[in-house]
């Protein structure tokens, strides 16, 4: 699933800043919310399971994701500390597990840039994942990449996974009470995923395609 603008053209230099001057065009106050997302990536390796380029308040959460062969969620791109077309973004109450299967240097959730103010990454449940047999570089539980500032990191649970919150040369964030035990763990897990309402789905057969 992905969304949001990764660059302002086929043309443009990744790590050129999407910050167009008609605001109209930037994806804004779009909410990913109540997903079953399981076994994806099995063609293009290095994808992830929810991709969202330069969004603006998106809401992504209450999602299950596992199974990637890289990163769960990601957020954010062109390892940017400019000003750019992101705000506000909400990444809460994820269930994510067994991902980083073959690929590595990501995490359950990855971030890039500086993406304004008010960004949350809070009330996630991590877990059952390690560094893939082929990994030659680190594996993280959640990744907070070049420039990535704006975030309030706090209350994820992570267990039987890498337990880390890395940065790499970042701008400013506010990370707390994460790992193993955090406050409220067990209401965490409780509640991170798919809400009760939409469980169902992980029960659905969804029939082959037909030639």
């Amino acid at each position: 699933m992905a969304i949001g603008k990764f660059t302002a053209s086929d043309t443009t230099e990744f790590h050129i800043a999407y910050n167009p001057s008609d605001k109209n065009e930037i994806c804004t106050r779009d909410t990913i919310k109540d997903n079953y997302i399981d076994n994806v990536t099995t063609e293009i390796l290095g994808g992830v399971g929810i991709a969202a380029g330069y969004p603006a308040y998106v809401d992504i959460e209450h999602n299950e994701v596992s199974h990637t062969n890289y990163t769960g969620i990601s957020v954010g791109f062109g390892w940017t500390a400019s000003a750019n077309a992101m705000t506000n973004n909400k990444i809460n109450y994820n269930n994510i597990h067994h991902v980083n299967q073959i690929m590595t240097d990501g995490g359950a959730i990855y971030t890039l840039s500086n993406q304004g103010t008010a960004d949350e990454m809070q009330y996630n449940y991590i877990h059952d994942y390690a560094c893939s047999t082929w990994a030659d570089y680190g594996c993280n539980g959640l990744y907070l990449d070049e420039k990535t500032s704006g975030y309030t990191v706090a209350h994820n649970v992570m267990v039987n996974c890498p337990t880390n919150v890395a940065q790499n040369q970042v701008g400013t964030n506010t990370i707390t009470d994460n790992g193993a035990n955090p406050q409220g763990a067990q209401n965490t897990i409780a509640t991170a995923g798919i809400e009760a309402t939409y469980a169902d789905i992980k029960n659905l057969t969804v029939p082959a395609a037909k030639f």
